[in-house]
């Protein structure tokens, strides 16, 4: 029965792994909110730096989650990872979603309908949403049940769909390019699940 119970126990990230995580986001988001200083809308600079350095942390964890898929993803140190970079992701866009919403909407509800069209806003608010409740999954489940699980691929897709229509179909310059870069990384990370080749960095944790 106690080894059930260890068993089922997430291990917390190590340090390195937090430092490693941690320090880029801190860095880029300093520079995402500093650099607007530079334009003459601040807020919306903000709010347009802060939803590209989400792209960029939820690109690295597309790929950890793909990597991981199926080498005991509550366990291994690949998790750890991508637990972390998906945290900092969703951190980086609910400081987007603050100054979008909050400072530039006013939280109008009725106004983001109007300017972004139903469909758009509605998808806007379920993404934010239930990406807060999968970071926190993510943290506070102590098990992996199929419904989480579910849970977590939904998300994975849809999320991932949200971010390529929005950055290549609806925002062109540096979003299309982040865009790319993104549905390339998950491509070449599927091909490494697709035909089993090796990924030095995935080892259980110790």
């Amino acid at each position: 029965m106690m080894a059930k119970i260890q068993s089922d126990k997430i291990p917390g990230p190590s340090l390195l792994a937090v430092a490693a995580t941690f320090s880029p986001f801190a860095v880029l988001l300093s520079v995402a909110l500093l650099f607007a200083e530079a334009e003459t809308r601040i807020v919306l600079h903000r709010a347009m730096y802060t939803v590209w350095l989400s792209s960029i942390f939820a690109t690295a964890a597309y790929v950890l989650y793909i990597l991981n898929w199926d080498v005991k993803p509550r366990y291994g140190r690949v998790y750890q990872y991508w637990r972390l970079l998906w945290t900092f992701a969703a951190l980086g866009y609910l400081v987007h979603f603050y100054y979008t919403f909050i400072v530039l909407y006013r939280m109008n509800v009725h106004a983001v309908f109007d300017q972004q069209t139903r469909t758009i806003a509605l998808s806007n608010f379920i993404f934010t949403g239930w990406w807060v409740l999968d970071v926190a999954l993510a943290w506070l489940t102590s098990a992996a049940p199929s419904w989480r699980r579910l849970q977590g691929i939904c998300f994975q897709g849809f999320s991932f769909v949200v971010f390529i229509v929005a950055f290549v179909f609806l925002r062109p310059g540096v979003p299309q390019v982040l865009g790319a870069g993104m549905i390339l990384s998950v491509l070449i990370a599927l091909l490494f699940r697709v035909f089993r080749l090796p990924v030095a960095i995935i080892h259980p944790v110790p």
